[in-house]
């Protein structure tokens, strides 16, 4: 996402520059490197210079090695709005998320053991008619203060499939 620095890439090409590996960095533009605007500039201000290393951010004409002119403040203003731009986003995406949670809307991947996906809308799940009487058994098994242990050995004793083996055995995807 670029929120932050902890990154495997972005630790592998530091570790490539530690080991004087690398000494120029290209991308396509700033918000590719990063969008916390305050790690950006301390990278792109202290971190890479004192280093020696070349920064040159294509589409935002931002080049260590060219004349600067008066572009530390533009490149400054375009950190900034990458930073808020991901904040925004997120919030967006937390939001419409909560909204179709609160809408009873399934959001996961796979649907519960005992459940499967409504064949009219993927975001709304229907019980499984063969899985149900095994989850009724293992509710009432649970109500009478069986243990999960007690309860998976009596499903493995009965050879079901676990879960994944089950929704697989069906053809579910």
């Amino acid at each position: 996402s670029g929120t932050d620095f902890v990154r495997p890439g972005f630790e592998r090409m530091m570790d490539g520059i530690r080991n004087q590996e690398i000494d120029c960095i290209v991308v396509k533009e700033l918000s590719r490197f990063g969008r916390n605007y305050v790690e950006t500039g301390y990278y792109l201000e202290k971190i890479f210079p004192y280093l020696g290393i070349r920064f040159v951010a294509i589409n935002d004409q931002y080049d260590t090695e060219k004349e600067k002119e008066g572009n530390e403040l533009v490149i400054s203003l375009k950190n900034v709005m990458n930073d808020l731009y991901a904040k925004d986003i997120s919030q967006k995406i937390h939001s419409a998320l909560s909204i179709k949670r609160k809408n009873g809307e399934f959001l996961g991947v796979f649907p519960p053991y005992g459940y499967l996906r409504s064949p009219e809308d993927k975001h709304k799940l229907v019980i499984d008619p063969d899985a149900a009487p095994v989850v009724r058994e293992i509710f009432q098994w649970r109500l009478l203060g069986d243990g999960i242990s007690q309860i998976a050995g009596r499903l493995n004793d009965r050879g079901l499939a676990s879960p994944s083996l089950y929704h697989y055995q069906k053809g579910h995807k």
